[in-house]
């Protein structure tokens, strides 16, 4: 493999299941914090088997796992619940008290939509970024 996808600030990988996706990741975070870029693994894998490709217990907030590596497995379903938690927040702040309970109702019913998770997700790898001052 060249060079080139060391030479990305951020790397996404994607595919069916079985196919290598957290082998690989796991494999170029290594080797991008042993070349001493400041590297973050983040998976959003159910099954959280990136604890058990490093060996290490990880959690919901990204810890160091070796120097320059830092890992977060984040979980699809708490953060599906804590994105909706705060769209419903931000309404209600500007949402007339009559309307209020349909509005909850129509958020709750946009948690099964398709995209709900990515959303959630995304949002919360924006704010790991955020955080980690890429």
């Amino acid at each position: 493999m060249g060079n080139a996808a060391f030479d990305r600030k951020v790397l996404f990988f994607g595919g069916k299941g079985g196919v290598g996706k957290t082998t690989l990741a796991a494999s170029i975070a290594i080797v991008s914090a042993e070349r001493g870029a400041r590297t973050l693994l983040a998976s959003t894998d159910p099954a959280h088997s990136t604890s058990d490709v490093l060996g290490v217990p990880l959690g919901n907030e990204p810890s160091e796992v070796l120097p320059n590596l830092w890992a977060v497995e984040i979980d699809p379903a708490q953060e599906v619940d804590r994105y909706i938690e705060q769209v419903k927040a931000r309404i209600a702040d500007s949402t007339p008290p009559r309307l209020a309970a349909e509005v909850e109702r129509q958020i709750d019913i946009a948690r099964v939509t398709p995209g709900a998770d990515e959303s959630a997700l995304f949002d919360r790898f924006t704010q790991i970024l955020a955080e980690l001052g890429s």
